[in-house]
């Protein structure tokens, strides 16, 4: 699939849900881009995305159980949009990461407790680092994850939506 084509699946995946979305977030690896050949870069971006899918498994099941895996009409399950970054690839510091966007979260839930399930499925089940984790509330001031996502779909194939470790249950569809 081609850039353009991956744009245009950003379009039709994550724009029409972008007003279901109620948390946004960032979650970094191990995994430093910095002095790495082009197919080092590759090899660790599919290392990444299976990371990713194992998170979304872990955190539909927190929320839905095993149920949320198998039926994808389930009221329950939640919205997960995930797209994949290097970072800058001229700063020694910068490593792969998610930017999540999470939606169908119980009301109740507040920030620090949606922050310590993050942290829990990111850090603790996924092995992945504690560095700059970060989540907040979203509201239509801090919409820029969406188009975060689409400048970095510029890049290729390997970057920007990561259709595999989105989850959209069939109720985000609905007006």
């Amino acid at each position: 699939m081609n850039k353009q084509n991956y744009s245009r699946l950003d379009n039709l995946i994550a724009l029409p849900c972008s007003n279901k979305v109620q948390w946004v977030a960032v979650g970094h690896t191990h995994m430093h881009t910095y002095n790495k050949t082009e197919a080092q870069i590759h090899g660790m971006l599919e290392g990444t995305k299976i990371t990713g899918r194992f998170f979304t498994r872990k955190f539909v099941q927190f929320f839905n159980g095993r149920k949320g895996l198998s039926n994808s009409s389930h009221p329950n399950n939640p919205l997960i949009i995930s797209h994949l970054h290097t970072g800058k690839l001229n700063n020694t510091s910068s490593t792969i990461h998610y930017h999540f966007a999470f939606g169908n979260i119980p009301t109740g839930i507040t920030q620090q407790e949606m922050m310590t399930v993050f942290e829990e499925l990111w850090v603790h089940k996924a092995k992945q680092s504690s560095k700059s984790i970060w989540l907040q509330k979203a509201s239509n001031e801090n919409k820029g994850w969406i188009t975060y996502g689409h400048r970095e779909n510029r890049l290729g194939a390997q970057l920007g939506l990561d259709i595999h470790s989105t989850f959209i249950p069939n109720q985000a569809w609905a007006s």
